[in-house]
């Protein structure tokens, strides 16, 4: 469900409900009946770029994707329902070592909600799944999506300010929206906008990064932490970033 950093979360939790001793599949949302009205119509859900095959990735680590069953989908418009429909949204981010349902749909991102090896274990494996280059990229990157400096968990124009200033604005920006991009950031040295997969290894192979704090560049700098020193500006407040190990980061006021 979701982009591929959500999607990412799920395979962590779905290796979560594994070790906790259950037998865990995944299924994807659009396979099951009425699943693109209710989530993707009615409640306006996005679907996002599939830049990377999660379910092969999964297979690798011992979780399955399936189809769905007429029981499995029965469970899955009921719970459904249940979220949408009686508003029970503490059901997409359930606690660790609860009882699970049959079916449980969820994004898996609220603290407590996840095991952080977990997530560890997914980003080694992912680093192992994509071709990351032999060197490091030494040129600051900034991750910028277009209404970021909108949001009070993103950036704000004081830290893109800062970092640009830091570096003499020698950096290059990756974003989805270069044209915005270059109306905010005056005097940045280098816009870029390529594919997810693209900016996702640059970013992951980056060695001084001010992320933004979308699931996408979380997973691409928790692979770079786990690889080599890195040097972050202003980790975002998001319960999920603490899993990047302060032995291999630099935060810089």
């Amino acid at each position: 469900m979701g982009g591929v950093g959500n999607q990412l979360f799920q395979l962590a939790k779905a290796i979560d409900i594994a070790r906790d001793g259950y037998r865990v599949k995944l299924v994807r949302v659009e396979s099951f009946f009425l699943a693109n009205i209710l989530a993707y119509k009615v409640r306006r859900w996005s679907k996002q770029d599939q830049w990377l095959n999660v379910p092969e990735l999964a297979c690798s680590l011992g979780i399955p994707t399936v189809k769905p069953t007429i029981i499995s989908t029965a469970a899955f418009l009921i719970q459904l329902l249940r979220i949408v429909v009686l508003g029970k949204k503490e059901l997409l981010n359930p606690p660790r070592n609860h009882k699970y349902p049959f079916v449980s749909i969820g994004y898996y991102q609220s603290a407590g909600s996840y095991d952080e090896d977990s997530l560890i274990h997914v980003a080694r494996s992912l680093r192992q799944f994509i071709s990351m280059p032999k060197d490091t990229n030494i040129v600051p990157v900034i991750h910028f999506r277009t209404g970021d400096i909108l949001l009070d968990d993103q950036l704000t124009t004081n830290e893109i300010e800062s970092f640009l200033r830091t570096y003499n604005y020698q950096c290059i920006c990756l974003t989805n929206n270069i044209e915005k991009a270059s109306q905010t950031l005056k005097g940045l040295a280098t816009f870029r906008s390529g594919s997810p997969l693209e900016d996702f290894i640059l970013i992951a192979s980056s060695t001084i990064i001010l992320p933004s704090s979308s699931t996408f560049c979380f997973w691409a700098v928790l692979l770079a932490s786990i690889s080599f020193d890195v040097t972050i500006h202003t980790i975002p407040p998001t319960s999920y970033w603490k899993t990047i190990s302060s032995k291999r980061l630099v935060q810089c006021k």
